[in-house]
């Protein structure tokens, strides 16, 4: 499956990082619609036990939603998928995050450099990626207007080959998280254009805009090459 976006892939004039179809919910009651997503997603339709879910008001509201850019699609008149970016300058991240990926190895970069996406959820029927990449590129688009060098994720076991395909890298080892089974941390390096090159990463459009460098990269492989998992990490795509 070759991933690129499709016709409608222009970016919004109103918010020059969201990619067409994308809006960012910036008023309570749009944000509480992501919050409702993200029940009848993970606890509804996928049976995930999810912590601090509000069974009661049928929502999934975090401490990283009250400073993070919550974007969404609608359709059909109802929000059917959402993600979530936060940036370290804007907080601590490490707090809040799993322990497991070790964000302490970003701390010889300055703060402004890491991001942090989390909270993807779509609804069943508009899993494709039509719908996937237009809200993953808009979330690369303004990591790139915020100066971000690094995009840090953890995904499950099925979704790191389509994460791979994007340009991201696995950086460490699998993890369990809250029962939900096997994790897999993943780093993108935001403006490394010949490895997004190389893995034909639906991103490269925006990210030929804007400056260019490997220098993220390589110190992704440099911190990796100890490590028993350095070879599964250290592959292009």
């Amino acid at each position: 499956m070759k991933l690129k976006y499709d016709d409608g892939s222009a970016l919004v004039d109103g918010a020059p990082f969201l990619l067409r179809g994308m809006q960012v919910a910036d008023t309570r009651a749009k944000r509480e619609s992501v919050f409702r997503l993200r029940y009848e997603v993970y606890v509804e339709g996928d049976g995930k036990r999810i912590v601090g879910a509000d069974h009661s008001a049928r929502c999934i509201e975090e401490p990283l939603d009250a400073w993070g850019t919550l974007i969404y699609q609608e359709r059909e008149g109802g929000t059917v998928a959402t993600v979530r970016t936060n940036f370290a300058s804007d907080g601590s991240l490490a707090e809040l995050v799993p322990t497991q990926l070790e964000l302490t190895r970003f701390e010889s970069f300055p703060n402004g450099v890491l991001s942090y996406c989390s909270r993807l959820a779509v609804q069943r029927r508009w899993r494709s990626p039509r719908t996937l990449l237009p809200l993953l590129g808009s979330v690369y688009a303004l990591g790139r207007m915020r100066g971000a060098h690094f995009n840090v994720i953890f995904c499950s076991e099925e979704m790191t080959r389509f994460f791979r395909r994007l340009g991201y890298l696995r950086f460490g080892p699998y993890f369990e998280y809250q029962n939900l089974g096997l994790r897999a941390p993943m780093v993108l390096a935001l403006e490394d254009i010949e490895h997004l090159e190389r893995c034909g990463s639906p991103f490269l459009n925006e990210a030929r805009k804007w400056p260019r460098s490997s220098l993220a990269r390589e110190w992704i492989n440099d911190i990796l090459c100890a490590s028993e998992s350095a070879p599964a990490c250290a592959r292009a795509c």
